[in-house]
């Protein structure tokens, strides 16, 4: 089993928060199909309460607040203050959460300034 990395924690917690009932067969089947250990992995550290970390924590983008249908521009050093992650994981994430929720978006960056549109 390899070990598991603070953002796609952040990304299975997404999923649980996003979904009434999840079970580890969910979690399998989404995120580690070739793995099905890894599922529990996660599942007994959220349960220990062990993922508090820093990144973790920043992970939770309140997705909603740019879901407007509005063009938004948010640079590197911005998007770390608010969040603790640089543009290619903010990229990453947006794109996760979009495909979970059925929504369209567009994204691109210019020099150093991410500009993003979720469709609503």
């Amino acid at each position: 089993m390899t070990e598991l990395d603070s953002e796609l924690l952040g990304w299975v917690r997404d999923f649980i928060r996003d979904h009434e009932n999840v079970t580890a067969e969910d979690i399998t089947r989404e995120f580690f199909p070739d793995d099905p250990s890894m599922a529990r992995a996660c599942l007994d550290l959220f349960m220990a309460g062990r993922t508090t970390t820093k990144r973790l924590r920043s992970g939770d983008i309140d997705w909603d607040q740019y879901a407007d249908g509005e063009t938004h521009q948010l640079t590197a050093e911005v998007i770390q203050a608010r969040h603790g992650i640089t543009i290619p994981q903010f990229r990453k994430r947006l794109s996760m959460c979009c495909r979970r929720r059925g929504r369209a978006y567009m994204a691109h960056k210019s020099l150093g300034v991410l500009y993003f549109r979720i469709g609503t």
